[in-house]
């Protein structure tokens, strides 16, 4: 829920904010709690599954799966 919730409202966890990565939306639209929630529940439940189907898909970006279903990305915030 606290996944959920951090980045939801603000794209980050204090992980993220203390690493400077945040994650957003891959079609530049706000970030909500419905798609925080989709791809943390592939993190807290399924990750080996995810990683897994991740790695087979072969994104250059080395997004998880949860992130492509879910339409986000984790970027960069540092300009």
């Amino acid at each position: 829920m606290y996944l959920t919730l951090l980045e939801g409202f603000a794209g980050q966890t204090l992980g993220k904010r203390s690493l400077g990565i945040r994650v957003i939306r891959t079609d530049s639209k706000r970030l909500f709690y419905d798609d925080a929630a989709v791809r943390n529940f592939g993190k807290v439940f399924l990750l080996p599954i995810d990683l897994l189907i991740g790695l087979k898909l072969k994104d250059e970006r080395f997004k998880r799966y949860f992130d492509k279903f879910s339409g986000t990305a984790v970027i960069d915030s540092h300009p």
